[in-house]
């Protein structure tokens, strides 16, 4: 009978746990993610803006439904708005929450922003012209200290959920119009 050597044995061994732990050390890095609309009462029924393709990594999402991603997925998360009010845009923002850090009191939140509300000359500022479409997303500054604030929470910053809240903007002409839902609109009614 032959016997193999132990050393033959234990390479065999640990080749074996590290093949079959691969799946699940993907799986691990590759968790469910969730982006979804935060239920909230709507200030405005106007439609001045909609989220029309969201991604992580390159690769589409859809709004509702859970996504496999790694740890780093805020990071890639990319928002393709689109301009839907008929006038010229010149700054605006949408809120995004972070359920996962509401466990003892409100969800906390930033804003994604386009524009420069700070600046004064008007000829100077970028504008987001009607039907125009633009990638927006998370300020890293922010993203960090979310992260901080996860850590401090929850003991980790790996956040696996996003809520998607009411916009606001300001337009050309001096107007604004805030708290409406950045939902695609569909012609049918329900």
């Amino acid at each position: 009978m032959y016997r193999m050597p132990e050393s033959v044995f234990q390479r065999i061994l640990c080749a074996a746990i590290i093949t079959l732990s691969l799946p699940f050390l993907v799986y691990g890095q590759q968790s469910d993610r969730f982006v979804d609309w935060h239920p909230v009462r709507l200030g405005s029924e106007a439609r001045v803006l909609e989220i029309v393709d969201i991604k992580v990594d390159g690769k589409p999402i859809e709004i509702g439904q859970p996504f496999a991603a790694g740890e780093d997925w805020l990071d890639t998360l990319t928002f393709r708005v689109k301009n839907v009010s008929g006038k010229t845009i010149t700054v605006l923002g949408f809120g995004v929450g972070f359920p996962e850090l509401g466990v003892s009191g409100p969800i906390p939140m930033f804003s994604v922003t386009y524009g420069d509300y700070k600046n004064t000359n008007p000829a100077a500022r970028k504008t987001f012209v009607a039907d125009e479409e633009v990638d927006l997303k998370l300020p890293k500054d922010q993203l960090e200290g979310m992260r901080s604030v996860s850590t401090n929470t929850i003991g980790t910053h790996h956040l696996t959920r996003l809520t998607i809240l009411p916009g606001v903007v300001s337009f050309e002409d001096g107007s604004r119009v805030g708290g409406f839902s950045l939902r695609k609109q569909t012609s049918e009614k329900p």
